[in-house]
């Protein structure tokens, strides 16, 4: 079996927990995941993919539920109690309300990513689960900076 130094590349500085969390879970999930599950993950995806068109939220409250349902379940994935306890302690809820929630302005980008992730699930193709994760969360931080910019500073 593999040393976990060498089942991935660590976390940087310029990580995020969740991005750390999602990299494990990847690690421990892609290619062991049941069909179910990977219809469940789907099924999520789809659910949360219609509530983001273009660049705007059809209705953000139910695009932000439906977005941690999403990760909710892909960090369930790995059936690891302490990676899922760690993901509900993030409060991702919280910050996106108080960063995303001050525009209906969005990226459609953040479907096209996560569509990317679950199709990398499907495939079970670990390396580009790993990088659409990664994308995920360069768009995150990117749309922070904008929304801080927008609003002279303050969420």
């Amino acid at each position: 079996m593999s040393s976990p130094s060498s089942m991935w590349p660590p976390p940087t500085r310029r990580s995020t927990p969740g991005l750390a969390i999602e990299l494990g879970v990847i690690e421990l999930s892609v290619g062991h995941s049941s069909p179910a599950e990977l219809a469940e993950l789907r099924a999520r995806f789809e659910r949360m993919a219609v509530l983001l068109v273009g660049d705007r939220f059809v209705d953000f409250d139910d695009y932000l539920d439906a977005n941690y349902a999403f990760h909710e379940w892909l960090v369930g994935l790995a059936h690891n109690p302490l990676l899922t306890a760690t993901f509900g302690g993030l409060s991702i809820k919280s910050v996106m309300t108080r960063s995303f929630g001050s525009t209906p302005m969005t990226s459609q980008k953040f479907i096209d990513v996560q569509r990317d992730l679950t199709e990398a699930f499907e495939r079970a193709d670990r390396g580009a689960a790993r990088e659409s994760a990664r994308a995920y969360c360069t768009l995150a931080k990117q749309r922070v900076r904008e929304i801080l910019a927008h609003t002279g500073g303050r969420l």
